[in-house]
């Protein structure tokens, strides 16, 4: 009689359910997991993108109400307590966290519910948000316990490697794997910006003869938006379109409408494989304050698009100044509106940054590597 293999259980688990880098980041694992080898989980916050899609996959998923993003004494104790019944009760051979916050609280459920294999995957690490000096020192500190707890640390740029190895008795269990990713089918120029148009109910011709700044991102503190709108207000004959939804809306809104902004940048909103859209921008401006190795960067990059961003997280990794794309300092409308006027001004630039970043992205940034990287540490 043949015996199946027993099957090794994962648990993956990340803070938000909403549809950011480190939710596909969690989706492209869970569902290119092989079958035959593997039985898969996902628990999240909330019921948001990433739990719909994971459905559609039949991947097996559970939602935790009380997990949310910023701290909540009662809520997060509950959140803790809810993890270590379901380690102790589904007995997993892995436990993969994402996210700072479910780092610490998965890390210390998970090593008193027995389990063997404890990974943790840092999508950009909290303490280089912009903090004051006691705060960044306690998520420091917890950062360190949750290094200490977890069997592997994966870090996605040579930055977040080089940070999480600083810390005592954790070098020899980091090990860095970039995102990875499979180009999208992108949509030709004149349609891009005819659906662009059409999902702010304007006419379809609205944006055909306007030059396009675009950026993908969260409207979260960490994206910086606010700088790039502020920077719009000295930038001429181009339009910024921001695609994305999130916390920030109403804030940025209210500056728009205040700074008589409303004919030069557009929120667009959520769009489902907003990447696809890329061929309508110009330039592409990615204005983060903090950034683990973003997906909207490599996506857009990969259709050839002229990259302004900033040098944070592991965007140096992908981004090489004044080779296939521009760096900045973070934090500053200035450097952002300098950037732009000298990518505008010089147009043949701009075209060989574009190619040569797309070359970049298709040799270094492949979804198969990235794979095979992060399952061979489930073998082991």
């Amino acid at each position: 009689m043949d015996l199946q293999p027993k099957k090794k259980k994962i648990i993956y688990v990340i803070t938000k359910s909403n549809w950011g880098g480190a939710q596909r980041y969690v989706y492209d694992l869970a569902t290119h997991l092989p079958k035959n080898g593997y039985e898969s989980m996902v628990v999240f916050g909330g019921r948001g993108l990433l739990a719909i899609y994971l459905e559609k996959a039949n991947i097996k998923t559970l939602s935790l109400q009380k997990l949310e993003r910023n701290p909540k004494l009662i809520g997060d104790i509950q959140v803790f307590f809810e993890l270590l019944l379901l380690f102790k009760k589904e007995r997993p051979d892995i436990v993969h966290l994402n996210s700072s916050k479910i780092g610490a609280m998965g890390a210390l459920s998970a090593k008193i519910a027995g389990v063997k294999n404890i990974i943790f995957t840092a999508h950009g690490f909290a303490f280089n948000e912009e903090r004051s000096s006691l705060e960044r020192f306690v998520i420091k500190c917890i950062t360190w316990f949750t290094l200490l707890l977890s069997t592997t640390t994966i870090t996605l740029s040579e930055r977040e490697e080089k940070q999480a190895k600083s810390f005592s008795n954790i070098s020899e269990k980091v090990l860095k794997i970039p995102n990875g990713i499979k180009l999208p089918h992108f949509l030709l120029k004149t349609d891009a910006k005819e659906k662009l148009a059409m999902t702010l109910g304007l006419a379809p011709d609205f944006f055909l003869k306007k030059h396009i700044i675009g950026t993908i991102a969260e409207l979260t503190a960490n994206k910086g938006l606010s700088y790039a709108t502020e920077a719009m207000q000295s930038i001429d004959d181009y339009i910024l379109l921001i695609i994305g939804e999130g916390e920030d809306r109403e804030k940025l809104t209210k500056y728009i409408q205040e700074k008589n902004l409303s004919s030069k940048v557009y929120l667009l909103g959520f769009i489902e494989n907003a990447s696809t859209f890329a061929k309508a921008f110009d330039i592409f401006l990615l204005s983060s304050v903090k950034e683990g190795l973003p997906y909207a960067l490599l996506e857009v990059g990969g259709a050839g698009i002229p990259v302004l961003t900033t040098a944070v997280g592991g965007i140096p990794t992908i981004i090489e100044d004044q080779k296939n794309g521009m760096l900045i300092k973070p934090k500053s409308a200035r450097e952002i509106e300098l950037g732009l006027k000298f990518l505008i001004a010089h147009r043949e630039e701009r075209k060989l940054f574009g190619e040569k970043l797309k070359q970049d992205v298709t040799e270094k940034f492949n979804l198969e590597k990235m794979l095979e990287k992060t399952f061979d540490i489930y073998k082991k």
